[in-house]
């Protein structure tokens, strides 16, 4: 397999013997990208459709792959939460020389965003999340389709196959087109090499009691047709914060970066002109 990262791929040591692997286009005001969660997941197979147009744009577009995902370390001893993700992010900002960011993140990625937007008000410029998790209790997830299906990849026996990671991903877009071999690929070369305890100590805490607390530019995308994250939360978010707005598209799923990649880069980066 030829894993299909950028060859300007680059590497920022955390602390703690983490190595944090990323994707970097551009120059300008910073712009992270949080990918979401799943077995196989980075940056780069998250953002690959956006990265160049932001860069373009006049922004400098970084994707790193969470501690756990993609390219990045993957400790098998380590309690891979919300806070855990939300702290190795605040440390690669700091060896990036990031003072304040503008975050855009989906699902996973978006509840870390919403998390690091809580509690470092001070680095923030503006956010922008697609489909987030950790909007209200948990059992709201677990009723979803693509999360019933995580969870049962990981419990089936036989090991990670690229069959199973077809099988989620097309519970997550609305297309099973977007799925192609390449994706495929990609995908089953990071899950092959994640330890269980990236899925097994996952744990997003329910992030909207501190919703009021954002005060700043947010800007909220959905698919109708989610099949992780129910679109239904988005307005909670929107009716929870005074800076914000919402967006839902029809015949779209868990992936609106993707699915309506056109429209999504331009809407972004609209809103981040102000």
């Amino acid at each position: 397999m030829d894993y299909q990262y950028n060859k300007a791929d680059q590497f920022a040591d955390i602390g703690d013997g983490l190595r944090v692997h990323y994707n970097e286009r551009g120059a300008g005001e910073p712009v992270v990208f949080l990918h979401g969660g799943g077995q196989g997941s980075g940056g780069w197979t998250n953002w690959k459709l956006n990265l160049d147009h932001f860069a373009r744009e006049g922004f400098r577009a970084i994707a790193p792959d969470a501690i756990g995902y993609g390219l990045s370390s993957k400790p098998d001893d380590a309690i891979y939460s919300i806070d855990f993700l939300s702290q190795t992010l605040e440390r690669l900002l700091d060896n990036l020389g990031i003072d304040k960011v503008t975050l855009v993140g989906n699902s996973m990625g978006g509840a870390t965003a919403i998390k690091f937007a809580q509690d470092n008000p001070g680095r923030m410029n503006k956010l922008v999340v697609m489909a987030p998790a950790g909007i209200g209790p948990i059992e709201r997830y677990r009723d979803m389709p693509a999360i019933q299906m995580i969870f049962k990849l990981g419990q089936e026996g036989g090991g990670i196959t690229k069959e199973k990671i077809a099988r989620l991903l097309t519970e997550l877009a609305y297309d099973d087109a977007l799925v192609d071999d390449q994706l495929l690929e990609e995908r089953l070369e990071v899950a092959l090499t994640q330890p269980p305890a990236v899925f097994k100590t996952l744990r997003i805490d329910d992030l909207s009691p501190r919703l009021p607390e954002l005060k700043m530019p947010f800007f909220i995308l959905w698919g109708r047709d989610d099949g992780a994250c129910p679109v239904e939360s988005g307005l909670e978010i929107l009716k929870a914060t005074e800076n914000s707005k919402f967006l839902a598209f029809s015949k779209c799923g868990h992936w609106v970066q993707a699915e309506k990649a056109d429209e999504f880069n331009q809407l972004c980066v609209d809103f981040l002109r102000g």
